[in-house]
């Protein structure tokens, strides 16, 4: 049985976006930690899928440079990584708007660096494959389900 990786941790950590914490995390509540290289609440695996996500897909820090895959998200301006998630939520959020009406169905507000739900949301079904690709890629896939379930 494969387990999905993000389907689990948005589910640990609710589905808000990340850039709000005001209540306690818990596995109930609905806001997920923030993304910051301070985060204890995703694992370094998963900020690495993320990175390897930007980088697949395409998006650049400020510099148009690609990321170092390292697990490290700090915040936006200082940070590479938060630097190519918000361009990738402006892009996102560009390329979804509907030319007729001006709006956005898929909205990624507020446009912060910091990767959530409405990032998650935004993505093309190929981005959202490619995003499981690589979460999968440093999640472990199979291997690590095995290394979770014995350790229990």
């Amino acid at each position: 049985m494969k387990r999905n990786i993000l389907s689990e941790n948005m589910r640990r950590f609710g589905t808000k976006n990340l850039n709000e914490q005001s209540e306690p995390r818990d596995p109930k509540s609905k806001i997920m930690p923030i993304m910051g290289q301070e985060s204890t609440g995703w694992t370094v695996e998963f900020r690495k899928g993320i990175q390897c996500f930007l980088n697949t897909a395409g998006y650049r820090d400020n510099q148009d440079k690609q990321l170092e895959v390292d697990g490290k998200i700090g915040n936006y301006p200082h940070s590479k990584t938060a630097q190519a998630i918000f361009n990738a939520q402006e892009a996102l959020n560009a390329r979804n708007k509907d030319p007729e009406s001006g709006k956005n169905p898929k909205l990624i507000y507020p446009i912060d660096g910091k990767w959530g739900q409405d990032t998650y949301d935004a993505l093309s079904a190929e981005e959202k494959k490619i995003f499981h690709d690589c979460i999968e890629q440093y999640q472990g896939g199979f291997m690590n389900t095995i290394k979770t379930w014995f350790s229990l």
